[in-house]
């Protein structure tokens, strides 16, 4: 009973985006910061087939309040990253993992935040999807940064064609919603009762994962930094139970029912 009026009550934010407005990052520093609980509006009613090498609750779960924290703090993951592992790169988990400790080292000195999430997948040839925030006027040298980083590692002087995508999400429409279904997105590879939950619905990966992570968050809007300001922490279940699913199956229809009126 407890867990069920504990996710009720969590459910009760789930009305708005997960990108809610965002807050002065210099008071998220302050010792008296109110607490906060953003729930996730990610919620359907459809099932879907079961499909191998999904990715579990409790690393999809920090994924989305990662992406909801860097929001609250005013670091929107409005830029994507996305970089193919060339047919000829001997370790692609090796050559990702490279990858996002540069950039979060690049991040943390230029740009004063390291804040990205990521997601490794195999269809079509590995390759991960890298959702970050960078300043507007920062983005080019970033987005060069990246490119030697890659001529490096995989010792070539001009990347094969395709090897690397780096843009704005979306500048038109609402730029929360853009990211949110850009979360959703690379989100897709989620257990069957993980997709109902979170209301992740788009195609599926059918292949393995590049490496033993296959999905992740830089520190700086990881659990522990959010414990630390306050932020919204992970609900520490397992995978999603029947009381869960129940219970985003209410806050589903009545937020249908809302968005009719």
């Amino acid at each position: 009973m407890a867990t069920m009026f504990k996710l009720q009550k969590t459910n009760e934010t789930c009305c708005g985006s997960v990108l809610s407005k965002p807050l002065d990052i210099c008071g998220l520093q302050h010792p008296q910061r109110q607490q906060h609980n953003f729930g996730s509006p990610y919620i359907v009613t459809t099932l879907f087939p079961a499909v191998p090498y999904r990715l579990l609750f409790p690393r999809v779960e920090n994924v989305i309040l990662a992406a909801a924290y860097a929001r609250e703090i005013n670091r929107p993951l409005a830029y994507n990253l996305t970089i193919k592992s060339p047919p000829n790169a001997s370790n692609p988990a090796m050559l990702f993992e490279t990858i996002r400790k540069k950039l979060s080292e690049w991040l943390h000195n230029n740009d004063n935040l390291a804040a990205f999430v990521w997601t490794e997948e195999a269809n079509d040839g590995p390759h991960i999807h890298i959702l970050l925030h960078v300043s507007k006027e920062k983005k080019p040298k970033c987005a060069q940064m990246v490119r030697n980083w890659l001529q490096d590692a995989l010792d070539v002087k001009h990347l094969p064609s395709r090897t690397m995508k780096f843009n704005l999400i979306d500048s038109s429409g609402n730029p929360d919603e853009q990211i949110q279904t850009r979360v959703r997105y690379i989100l897709k590879r989620a257990d069957d009762k993980t997709r109902l939950f979170f209301n992740i619905d788009t195609k599926y990966d059918l292949g393995p994962t590049t490496g033993s992570k296959a999905i992740g968050v830089s520190q700086a809007i990881g659990e522990n930094a959010r414990k630390r300001t306050g932020g919204v922490q992970s609900s520490g279940c397992r995978g999603v139970s029947a009381e869960m699913l129940k219970v985003a199956t209410i806050s589903n229809l009545e937020r249908s029912s809302h968005d009719r009126c």
